[in-house]
């Protein structure tokens, strides 16, 4: 029949009926009766217009227009409903969380009659909801709606009483009956759906008011919204559903790029271009478009061209402006007020994952009332997310875009000023934790503090922010030297040294202080190349790489002494003296150490002063002398105490603890290493909590209470092994070794202990590995396995005789003795 023909013809063109109607000139209601064969004879105008539709030529048009003459009136039948959707969208993939959302529209109690589907241009809104709709079309058999509002478009946002038009049309009013005014339109409207389930996707709203006289009301209709901004107001106080969209999932990303290609070309090829494409659906389709047919080596082109080339400019389709990632966001930028445009410009400079408004603030130069307007405009326009709570991010392709906004819209001189108030936005912070957690530690001469600087008013505080602005610092400071940031560079990587040194992540460590030397370097800067020097000897130390922190450290020093830094000149031999400690080479460490005493005496530098004499009551704990041990180690506290610096009073106090123990005073070693404990755990110095838990071990072991001493002990071990500080873990592997061989449990005594010579030896670190051999070599003695306790302990000899161990030499020197003649015995 005709009409079947008609459907056919337009199905095949994936036109709507609205569409078709729309092409041919005639009404949506005249489109529906042919189409149900409602029309005994169709005007040869609109046969006519219908076949130029079509396209159709020669025999083709000949027999369309034979049908139409020999249609014949039908049966009369209700009149179709309405179905303006456009065609579902081809290849969709993932989103099973927003189409779950979408579902509760039908299934909710109470139910909720409209839907907010939010996001930035191209994160794949309008698929969404066409994908719904069509997949659940069933559920509306009175009618599909569909209205394209224009909210972004090149062309005007289309008006209300313009939609309103639109809807009525679909539903089968006659123009004439449509009233011109729109709150006579929205009344007809909602009386035309009252009590029908109908489905109306309102596309691309501009904002909540645009779209609010098209709600149809009533409880058995639903409405589909989207809209770029986030219609706070139709969640507020329409009750609207919001459905906030983001980038794909890489594994979503990838599986619609292999639907669209139908291809099974190289994964790693498909993964680079969907992380080239951010995961943004738009940019996924518009490559995958580009690619369509095309051989595998074309892909790999083709993620050259991204990687290398302008990519915003690559991702659009040849002779179709319009489907261009670049095109699509600039429909959102414009809409901004000027001060917003500016913020999102100058965005593109942070170089992190994310920010705060803090540094929006700042790198603006603007309060920060005034920033959070900003962000709070594009956050609604969706070219910025708020991920957290307070912190604030965009994906590659919007970053890429505002680099280009910034190089076409803002001026050298004005891109230089954005990058300077960023750094020292982070310098400022990140000098105001330095001075609070650890004033301690030496840092580069810097110009007195801005007026207004920021202060921390806790150590968890300052530590807290360093946490969650780790990552942007590490990036700021990586890509600082490219950005004529160089001194900034220096200064961020010096402040940081005492943060890595409590937190232990190594690859962050290297990166940073790797950057600062290039930095310093570039710039002939040599207290600044000492300083960096010194952050990458500190990395050698706690990585147990003594051979490197060795030459680091020599070349700290001598850069120090050529730049006249005479301050850094005296930690590099006070930190030479503590790694001349480590391996053993207990008399040089005594000498170097008071060398640095006196350099620090000589400049007043008093934080210098209390690390030093802290290190020289751990070398004389380990020649023995645990009473100069003390004196040492007390005055350091003082020292560390007048300064105000919370982690080195720690330390100081779990050397103290250590030192009470080994003279018999455990009341007062369980106080001093209880306190110090709770400052590691406030400070998140796992290494140091470690090692302060060992001790609290041996404390209760001494004063009999070895369940509890175990379970300390075993605590240390899980410790140790999340600083990832290998001469810690062996460490706390033989306290817990030789504390399970006093309750018994001798297997468990002989695997630990045997693993904390295994890590000692490759450590590098002699105290810990004699104590490692002699702690093994007592098991394996309380065994009865006297040979092999006479080669550890021999072994344990050796190295504590040559590093000067002489408390550990003296016990050894017995231990080897007592083997020898129960072994001669047996012979004998």
């Amino acid at each position: 029949m005709f009409g079947d023909m008609v459907r056919t013809y337009r199905r095949r063109l994936g036109l709507s009926q609205e569409d078709l109607a729309a092409k041919a000139g005639v009404s949506v209601r005249t489109i529906g009766k042919i189409e149900a064969n409602r029309i005994a004879a169709p005007r040869p105008a609109t046969v006519r217009l219908l076949g130029e539709v079509f396209g159709l030529h020669g025999e083709a048009r000949e027999r369309f227009c034979a049908q139409a003459a020999s249609a014949l009136e039908a049966d009369p039948a209700p009149d179709p409903a309405p179905n303006a959707l456009p065609a579902a969208p081809p290849a969709f993939t993932g989103r099973d969380e927003h189409l779950t959302q979408l579902d509760s529209l039908l299934s909710g109690v109470p139910p909720t009659p409209v839907a907010a589907v939010t996001g930035s241009g191209g994160i794949g809104k309008t698929a969404l909801a066409l994908h719904w709709a069509h997949r659940c079309q069933h559920e509306f058999p009175d009618g599909l709606l569909y209205v394209d509002l224009r909210g972004f478009s090149h062309r005007p946002p289309l008006p209300p009483v313009e939609a309103l038009w639109r809807l009525l049309h679909q539903l089968g009013v006659p123009p004439e009956k449509i009233p011109m005014h729109e709150e006579y339109a929205a009344d007809l409207y909602r009386a035309q759906v009252s009590g029908k389930r109908i489905l109306v996707l309102l596309d691309n709203a501009r904002n909540s008011e645009h779209v609010r006289p098209l709600l149809p009301g009533g409880l058995t209709c639903r409405a589909l919204v989207t809209s770029r901004t986030d219609l706070s107001g139709l969640v507020a106080r329409d009750g609207a559903k919001p459905v906030r969209l983001d980038v794909l999932s890489a594994t979503e990303a990838r599986r619609l790029l292999v639907t669209i290609l139908d291809t099974d070309v190289d994964i790693p090829d498909l993964d680079e271009l969907a992380q080239l494409c951010a995961y943004v659906p738009l940019a996924l389709r518009i490559a995958a478009a580009s690619l369509v047919g095309q051989p595998a080596q074309r892909l790999r082109h083709y993620v050259e061209q991204l990687r290398s080339a302008d990519r915003l400019g690559t991702l659009q389709l040849d002779g179709d402006d319009h489907t261009a990632m670049g095109a699509t966001l600039q429909l959102s930028y414009e809409l901004l007020e000027p001060a917003a445009q500016r913020l999102f410009r100058l965005l593109s400079l942070v170089e992190g994952s994310d920010f705060t408004l803090d540094t929006a603030a700042d790198l603006a130069g603007v309060p920060g009332s005034q920033a959070r307007g900003m962000l709070a405009a594009l956050a609604g326009a969706h070219l910025v997310q708020e991920r957290t709570p307070g912190r604030y991010g965009f994906h590659d392709l919007l970053r890429l875009y505002a680099a280009t906004l910034l190089t076409t819209e803002e001026s050298e001189t004005e891109r230089q000023q954005g990058l300077e108030r960023l750094y020292a936005h982070y310098l400022n912070r990140v000098d105001a934790a330095a001075r609070l957690l650890y004033p301690q530690v030496l840092r580069l001469p810097m110009g007195p503090r801005a007026e207004g600087a920021i202060e921390y008013s806790t150590d968890a505080e300052a530590i807290a922010w360093l946490d969650s602005e780790r990552k942007n610092l590490v990036a700021a400071i990586s890509a600082g030297a490219d950005r004529g940031q160089r001194q900034a560079v220096c200064h961020l990587a010096d402040a940081m040294r005492g943060y890595f040194f409590l937190r232990m992540l190594t690859v962050d460590w290297h990166a940073v202080a790797h950057a600062a030397f290039q930095a310093a370097h570039a710039c002939d800067d040599r207290p600044a190349q000492a300083a960096a020097l010194l952050s990458l000897a500190d990395l050698h130390w706690r990585q147990g790489e003594y051979d490197a922190a060795d030459a680091a450290y020599g070349h700290a020093v001598e850069h120090a002494v050529a730049g006249g830094w005479i301050a850094g000149h005296a930690t590099a031999l006070g930190n030479l003296g503590g790694l001349r400690r480590m391996q053993g080479r207990l008399i040089e460490a005594a000498q170097l150490i008071r060398q640095s005493l006196a350099r620090n005496v000589e400049v007043g530098r008093t934080a210098g002063q209390a690390v030093n004499l802290g290190n020289l009551s751990l070398v004389y704990g380990e020649l023995g002398d645990w009473e100069q041990a003390q004196i040492y180690g007390t005055q350091a506290y003082e020292l560390h105490r007048q300064i105000g610096s919370r982690t080195a009073q720690a330390v100081a106090l779990s050397n103290l603890g250590e030192t009470s123990l080994r003279l018999g005073r455990f009341d007062l070693a369980r106080e001093r290493l209880q306190r110090a404990l709770d400052m590691h755990r406030e400070l998140g110095d796992k290494a140091a909590e470690a090692t302060t838990l060992r001790d609290l071990a041996w404390v209760h072991q001494e004063t009999g209470e070895p369940r509890r001493a175990l379970e300390l002990a075993r605590s240390a071990v899980a410790l140790a092994e999340h600083s990832e500080d290998q001469r810690v873990v062996a460490l706390c592997l033989q306290t817990t070794a030789a504390i399970a061989h006093l309750t018994g449990d001798d297997e468990t005594a002989v695997r630990l202990g045997s693993r904390s010579v295994e890590l000692a030896r490759s450590a590098g670190h002699r105290m810990v590995q004699t104590l490692a051999l002699l702690g093994l070599a007592a098991i394996h003695r309380g065994r009865g396995e006297d040979a092999p306790a006479l080669g550890l302990a021999r072994e344990g000899l050796l190295i504590a005789d040559r590093s000067g161990y002489l408390g550990l030499a003296n016990q050894a020197a017995s231990t080897v003795a007592e083997l020898e003649t129960a072994l001669l015995g047996r012979v004998l």
